[in-house]
């Protein structure tokens, strides 16, 4: 037992070392800049992914805030069980995620799917849906060869390996890791930063026209990019 602990555990460290920077650097910016331009992150997947879905979502909702700053807009897709079922039961469970989407998902948002294999036919179709609606990144972990999510991402952290406990625990790994450099103070910063020119632009718009600034919508990524 002691060989087959060793063996798990050798793999395990072999796959975090072969992980690549520049997938997880490249995830990171598109989170970041959901975060700085007040944009929707979204998350999915099945049994033990879906698990990890949530636990990214708690993460990133929970984990990343400063007091009284701004915080990120997270929802994981697994965990609204009534519409899950709904779906699975009306139409069919290759929907459940697409379904949702179809009520939350808005130009410029995330979209995060997470499968082993890369070929779970609902986050497949909710990655089909979102590739869809303009704007939208779609990052994919994956382990595997990748599968088909792998040509419908626009972003993929993938895992060298076939084995489903060593991805699944990779994929926790990264979440954790995504989080933790999102919760730097340098991020917050410019988030704090981009969301507040977002606001003294809104309350200048309502100051001119004469509107209530509540009334008011502004597109924060445009103030980012000035």
């Amino acid at each position: 037992m002691s060989k087959r602990a060793a063996r798990h555990i050798a793999e395990m460290g072999r796959v975090i070392t072969f992980l690549r920077l520049d997938e997880i650097d490249a995830a990171y910016e598109v989170l970041a800049g959901a975060f700085r331009n007040d944009r929707g992150v979204y998350l999915c997947g099945n049994g033990g992914s879906a698990s990890t879905a949530s636990h990214f979502a708690v993460d990133l909702g929970r984990a990343i805030r400063s007091s009284p700053g701004p915080r990120i807009r997270v929802v994981s897709l697994t965990d609204n069980v009534p519409w899950l079922t709904a779906v699975s039961n009306d139409d069919s469970f290759a929907n459940c995620f697409a379904d949702q989407l179809c009520n939350h998902l808005r130009t410029g948002d995330v979209l995060v799917g997470i499968s082993a294999s890369g070929d779970s036919e609902n986050v497949v179709r909710a990655f089909e849906y979102a590739r869809g609606v303009p704007g939208t990144s779609r990052l994919a972990l994956i382990g595997f060869d990748g599968g088909r999510l792998a040509d419908l991402a626009t972003h993929c952290i993938w895992v060298d390996s076939y084995d489903y406990g060593i991805v699944e625990s990779a994929h926790l790994f990264v979440g954790h890791l995504l989080a933790g450099m999102l919760g730097r103070g340098s991020c917050l910063q410019d988030v704090a930063s981009a969301r507040g020119k977002a606001g003294m632009l809104r309350e200048a718009t309502c100051l001119a026209r004469d509107i209530p600034v509540a009334a008011a919508t502004v597109d924060a990524a445009a103030v980012v990019r000035d």
